[in-house]
């Protein structure tokens, strides 16, 4: 089943208050300027919260939409959650590494004015959270990471491959309604994917009202070609200076993706860096959402 193709438009979630739409160009494509629409919402910071943007980054195969609710209420001030490239509404792009997405962002907070952003990403979002952070210190007031090291290999990496495999070997009739599409693609991929995934990946699946064609609004191709890279973050990181602005890491016990042991190299990276462990597994911001935010909100209120 194929991915969609390159949409026409980049869309910002709004979360709160009053929203506001506008059109901008932003390279979401490398280097490639285009137009991407955007809807921001306008929060009155409440003291004594920093005035910095929140700018919310997505695991893989994530969407901004799974995250909304986590984003707006810790922060009451000025949010993005955005749809990384190659996932949800933001253009396809033939690349899906840390450059590219850093690239984009840089874009992105210039097309906002933003001078300084706090950060907060999961999983893939938080590398590429840090990848900006360490590259960008003069745009990034703060960091906040979820569930991800910069250091360690994640032993899922395998598992994502079977993941987009099984993904790309989906085949629905155009005949189907999107919940009987659903349902068949879930039998499908129960085949080969863990129960605990499926429902997350199936957000993914779209219908194109003038075909009734099935599509993967990820990029799932180039998503998979990309996951090699994934293994070799460290070392587009290694010579680059650290970031001392404040930093925590939010992460789950239960999760493989951060590795206690390797916290002393962390902090070679992130020398201000704070940790705080959760009883939960990968989805640490879904899992304990009340505890997530009540760590976010501490965070952002101190000095």
């Amino acid at each position: 089943m194929p991915s969609s193709p390159v949409p026409s438009s980049c869309r910002m979630q709004p979360l709160c208050g009053t929203a506001e739409s506008a059109l901008c160009e932003c390279p979401c494509l490398g280097y490639e300027p285009r137009s991407i629409r955007w809807t921001h919402t306008r929060c009155q910071p409440i003291p004594p919260y920093h005035n910095a943007r929140l700018v919310w980054l997505q695991a893989e195969l994530a969407q901004r939409e799974q995250s909304s609710g986590q984003a707006d209420q810790p922060s009451r001030k000025q949010v993005y959650t955005v749809d990384l490239r190659n996932h949800g509404d933001s253009p396809h792009a033939d690349t899906h590494d840390s450059h590219g997405m850093t690239a984009d962002l840089v874009a992105f907070t210039q097309a906002k004015s933003i001078p300084k952003a706090c950060l907060m990403g999961h999983s893939m979002g938080g590398r590429a959270a840090m990848h900006f952070a360490l590259n960008n210190p003069q745009l990034s007031e703060r960091l906040i990471v979820v569930d991800i090291s910069p250091v360690s290999i994640p032993g899922t990496i395998g598992e994502m491959g079977s993941i987009f495999s099984a993904m790309k070997n989906v085949s629905l009739p155009a005949d189907l309604s999107l919940s009987k599409g659903r349902q068949a693609a879930k039998e499908a991929l129960l085949q080969t994917v863990g129960s605990d995934s499926v429902d997350f990946i199936l957000l993914n699946l779209r219908k194109r009202p003038q075909t009734g064609e099935f599509y993967w609004a990820c990029n799932v191709d180039i998503l998979h070609n990309s996951l090699p890279g994934f293994s070799n973050y460290g070392a587009h990181i290694a010579n680059l200076p650290a970031f001392t602005g404040p930093t925590t890491f939010i992460c789950g016990t239960h999760s493989p993706y951060m590795n206690p042991d390797d916290w002393p190299e962390v902090l070679k990276f992130f020398p201000n860096a704070s940790l705080h462990w959760l009883d939960t597994g990968h989805l640490v911001h879904l899992e304990e959402p009340h505890k997530f935010i009540e760590i976010v909100t501490q965070f952002l209120n101190e000095p």
